[in-house]
């Protein structure tokens, strides 16, 4: 690729990350208002005050990685384009030069960890979703290992002296970081929107429909499946692979959304509009009570009495009423 594509692709690149980053911001602090105001409710459940206080820390890690991130990727525009600009082979071969810079590998490694934390929340989602089937999530787990280890060879690769994250001994462990990362990301999107897909039916039988789209409408999909950072994610390995100057623009959009697309999972959590094992336990008691027409037994599950499953109304309100304590998702 040119100089000058790199150039430009970087620089849009950066502007677009600046401003998916001011959403980043407000969204971890609705979040963390949420979390800090249910705190108060939750004084009396040890289990679910654990949960409120895993996620407020989650998220004060993930912002904090994805503003170093971003804020070393800006400096590392200053000094290119306006500090040493008139370096020997310009602005490219200025950040060739450093890329073993104490700043720019900070750059790289703060995406790394974040993209580690946010495969493992959507891997633990996808858990909550699929309650009682736990076998599903093997297979995602070890992708999800593979892709942590390819990150980390690749970002020790790229801040090697000499080295550079385009370099060919280093996109060779690059594109398997990013493409198993995708990989991962559609499988687990696949296992999310299907479950979301095919409990449709039983939550608008037990609630009504405008209760029951905050489950399983549009919204609910794309936030649960993580959409936008798997689409990104497959665009960026693509272009890379290609060795196109617009992997620069994917990279920084999937960089953005390694913090978006987990934040606005923990938001409707917070909120609690997001699924939990409850909502799980309760759905699956429904599809095996209308199975059987007799009662059941969720002594083991804790959720819902024994014959509140029998009556599609009263499955309804008992969800409905238990939303309110429903603001946290089950500790990890």
């Amino acid at each position: 690729m040119s100089d000058r594509a790199l150039e430009r692709s970087l620089y849009v690149g950066i502007c677009l990350n600046g401003v998916l980053y001011g959403f980043q911001l407000i969204i971890s602090f609705l979040s963390t208002q949420y979390l800090v105001h249910s705190r108060n409710q939750l004084a009396r459940d040890r289990e679910r005050l654990m949960g409120n206080s895993f996620y407020i820390v989650y998220t004060v890690i993930l912002l904090f990685c994805v503003t170093w991130g971003w804020a070393m990727n800006a400096l590392m525009g200053q000094l290119m384009w306006i500090e040493h600009r008139d370096f020997p082979g310009g602005p490219v071969a200025y950040m060739y030069a450093n890329s073993a810079a104490w700043f720019d590998v900070i750059g790289s490694a703060m995406p790394l960890i974040a993209n580690i934390m946010s495969d493992g929340l959507l891997i633990y989602r996808c858990y909550i979703l699929w309650y009682g089937h736990p076998w599903l999530i093997v297979f995602p787990s070890l992708v999800y290992l593979a892709s942590a280890a390819m990150g980390i060879i690749a970002t020790v690769e790229s801040a090697l002296p000499g080295s550079n994250f385009f370099q060919e001994h280093t996109t060779n462990f690059a594109i398997p970081w990013v493409s198993l990362s995708c990989a991962l990301n559609a499988i687990v999107t696949i296992l999310i929107a299907s479950r979301i897909l095919s409990a449709r039916r039983e939550i608008r039988a037990i609630l009504p429909s405008q209760a029951a789209d905050q489950y399983t409408g549009i919204v609910a999909l794309l936030v649960e499946s993580a959409f936008p950072f798997t689409a990104f994610g497959i665009f960026f390995a693509v272009t890379l692979g290609q060795n196109s100057p617009l992997s620069l623009v994917g990279m920084q959009m999937w960089g953005a959304f390694i913090g978006i697309s987990p934040q606005l999972i923990i938001l409707r959590v917070a909120m609690g509009r997001a699924w939990t094992r409850d909502t799980t336990a309760k759905i699956i008691s429904h599809e095996i009570s209308f199975a059987t027409r007799g009662p059941v037994d969720t002594a083991d599950t804790g959720m819902v009495e024994n014959n509140s499953c029998t009556d599609v109304e009263s499955v309804g309100q008992k969800i409905q009423s238990d939303k309110s304590q429903d603001t946290l998702a089950q500790p990890v």
